[in-house]
């Protein structure tokens, strides 16, 4: 009996033991379903392998782009290409590029064996080139000395309306005709011939190669090729369209330096330092009160001139206007027009002046077969200082 019983308690305990035990698991159990509710699985291996295909996708696109860009096809049917046909453009691309080496080393070893210089050289005759003529001209066309002095001689004869009348002298015929409306000329004639009636050696060529410059006083110095020589022994005076100018021809020249220039540059050419002596300028307009009414003529003379003609009136006028001087180059055989051509100088001012010669043949075909040359010398710059 008492081992029934023993073996009934040991029954009971056993029973209530697994009781005991699955309570315990299910409580476990309902405590971990809660706790999972609270926690958020992240698939870390599956982003890690997102991670390594978006990164061999971008790099693919990106070198797609940069192939599919690149002028050079080569690389694209490279990436594109499939067996034989990569091989072949890989073959391709290398020839090219190891020829582009080659070619680039080829440049850079004639570049250092040959370098490259900039010259610029002035090439002239053996002899040299002969030097153009050179006319120069004073605004100062009529000396106030000279103008005293003839009326002193005259004993008061030569008047204020006969110099007006002289200075037309050099004028354009279309000028001298339409000053006619303005200045009695007819009146400046008769004062004219009754002058020369009573002094006939007068004459309009002598009074204006008495009146105009000086060659001593006006050309002071003289140099070329920086040697200095005889202004006044090589200067011409000629009659211009400004009076008595200057003008020097080195064609002819005795001395052989004189003929030609050998040499380019500013200190291998002419140079002249030249007065333009303002205070022995004739007065054309006075300031007298008897003289107004002369005064006015004369300067409506000039303003309809200068309004009523399309040429330059500034010739013989000109010492009303400016002071200085007035240079024209030229060849030998060229007259000059002061007035209407060449470089003014005002007192007190440096001009440097390039030439250049140009030479012009025409053919004329006849019996003689004529070839004619002409020169003509251009200023090609000139620069005041």
């Amino acid at each position: 009996m008492s081992d029934q019983s023993d073996d009934n308690s040991i029954k009971k305990l056993s029973k209530f033991d697994f009781k005991e035990n699955s309570s315990i698991s299910s409580v476990r159990t309902n405590s971990k379903r809660r706790v999972s509710q609270y926690i958020v699985r992240v698939p870390i291996d599956h982003f890690n392998r997102i991670k390594a295909t978006d990164e061999v996708n971008s790099l693919s696109k990106e070198t797609q782009l940069f192939v599919g860009l690149a002028t050079i096809h080569g690389l694209l049917r490279i990436y594109r290409g499939h067996g034989v046909y990569r091989l072949l453009w890989i073959f391709v691309t290398i020839t090219f590029f190891t020829f582009f080496l080659y070619q680039l080393g080829v440049l850079i070893r004639q570049y250092q064996q040959k370098p490259t210089a900039s010259q610029v050289s002035f090439i002239l005759p053996e002899n040299g080139m002969t030097f153009p003529a050179v006319t120069i001209c004073k605004y100062n066309s009529i000396r106030q000395s000279y103008v005293k002095e003839l009326n002193e001689t005259t004993n008061g004869s030569f008047s204020y309306e006969l110099l007006q009348y002289l200075a037309l002298s050099y004028l354009e015929v279309q000028l001298i005709l339409t000053a006619s409306d303005e200045f009695p000329l007819q009146d400046g004639e008769q004062l004219f011939q009754n002058f020369i009636k009573r002094y006939p050696n007068f004459s309009i060529n002598h009074f204006f190669k008495k009146a105009g410059s000086l060659c001593n006083e006006t050309l002071r110095y003289c140099s070329f090729a920086g040697r200095e020589f005889d202004c006044c022994k090589y200067a011409k005076p000629i009659l211009t369209d400004m009076g008595l100018c200057h003008r020097f021809e080195f064609s002819s020249a005795d001395v052989i330096y004189l003929r030609s220039q050998t040499n380019s540059g500013v200190t291998n050419g002419l140079q002249i330092i030249a007065d333009s002596d303002k205070n022995d300028q004739a007065k054309l307009l006075f300031d007298s009160d008897s003289d107004n009414e002369n005064v006015t003529s004369f300067l409506n003379l000039v303003d309809h001139l200068r309004v009523n003609s399309k040429m330059d009136v500034t010739g013989l006028f000109s010492q009303i206007f400016d002071s200085g001087f007035r240079y024209f180059v030229h060849s030998d055989t060229e007259y000059p027009s002061l007035s209407t051509e060449g470089i003014t100088v005002s007192p007190g001012t440096r001009v440097y002046s390039g030439i250049s010669p140009i030479r012009v043949s025409k053919f004329y075909q006849n019996n003689l077969n004529i070839i004619l040359n002409i020169s003509v010398f251009i200023v090609t710059r000139s620069t005041m200082g």
